[in-house]
């Protein structure tokens, strides 16, 4: 299975008073070209979309997206459910309650089934109704709230 895994892209970043919205149109442009070349299963952006919580208004495979710590969970899940319908999977928010799960995406090629499971950033407090918390009553580490989560699945 061939796939393009990018993040970090910072959609909508300015440093030092500079704008870097032409680089990275050019850089998106270079990726989409490249996707229309090699013709990806699945196009998976991890994590931090834009540069900020509420960004500016400005192929026939999948795309997974996930939320990253500069992203707004919420905003980026809003359309979750319609877009999903499309191969395009925004996964902002982690599971939060006992039935809710991991996003799973499979896709399958010549060689068989690889199954994707998209998790958003994700904090200990975020899920410890799922994960539960240490003998104290502390949340668990990252380490061990994201084990737990896996091991649900």
């Amino acid at each position: 299975m061939k796939f393009f895994h990018i993040s970090d892209l910072h959609i909508g970043l300015k440093l030092l008073n500079r704008d870097f919205r032409e680089d990275q149109e050019y850089i998106l442009e270079q990726i989409v070209k490249l996707a229309e070349k090699e013709k990806p299963d699945a196009v998976v952006i991890a994590g931090d979309i834009y540069d900020k919580a509420v960004p500016a208004a400005e192929s026939e495979g999948t795309i997974m997206m996930i939320s990253g710590n500069h992203d707004s969970a919420p905003r980026v899940n809003c359309f979750r459910g319609l877009l999903s319908r499309q191969k395009v999977y925004m996964i902002g928010m982690p599971p939060v309650r006992q039935e809710e799960k991991i996003e799973k995406v499979t896709l399958t090629d010549a060689e068989g089934a690889v199954n994707f499971y998209l998790l958003p950033f994700v904090k200990p407090s975020m899920v410890k109704q799922i994960v539960g918390v240490d003998e104290n009553g502390n949340n668990l580490s990252y380490e061990e709230a994201i084990k737990r989560l896996l091991e649900r699945e």
